[in-house]
């Protein structure tokens, strides 16, 4: 999905502004953690950290930064997690990798306090380049970013919206 071993969310506007989002001594549910260097970042804000990663390689590197890390696919894995115990649900760039986003989501939005907030970052398939390839007649697939092989889904501003208005 695009992680990296080491990692300064500085230039990646997407996971800045994520970050500016949680608040110091949150609980965090961390969806698609890959080897904790976003996680790092976010426990150096105060913030516990539970991750959830389906490659195991990488959930064992994220453990340093975790409280625990939940190893498997989210849309099957069994969440033995307490209702209600999370400030914040972090899900960056993930949902378009999922057979059934809005499914998922409803599995994971009972986890939120009352007063919890889910993060989610999705790719737009309406950006521009997207566009200016498409009028050329090209739609390639590539090792990440927008049209990543790995998406299973694309969303524009609207159906994203639609999308967790569903969830």
């Amino acid at each position: 999905m695009g992680h990296y071993e080491t990692f300064d969310p500085t230039p990646y506007r997407t996971h800045q502004r994520a970050l500016g989002f949680l608040e110091p001594g949150g609980r965090v549910l961390e969806i698609g953690c890959a080897s904790g260097a976003l996680t790092e970042h976010i426990q150096a804000m105060g913030c516990a950290v539970v991750g959830v990663e389906r490659d195991p390689a990488a959930a064992e590197k994220a453990r340093s930064f975790c409280e625990d890390v939940l190893v498997g696919d989210i849309e099957v894995l069994p969440l033995d997690l307490e209702p209600t115990s999370f400030d914040f649900l972090l899900l960056l760039n993930v949902l378009e990798h999922l057979v059934d986003p809005p499914a998922t989501l409803r599995r994971l939005l009972p986890l939120l306090r009352p007063t919890g907030r889910a993060v989610v970052a999705l790719p737009n398939v309406a950006h521009w380049s997207v566009r200016l390839r498409l009028l050329f007649g090209r739609f390639d697939y590539e090792d990440s970013g927008i049209l990543d092989r790995t998406h299973l889904r694309w969303f524009t501003f609207d159906t994203a919206r639609a999308m967790l208005e569903q969830a």
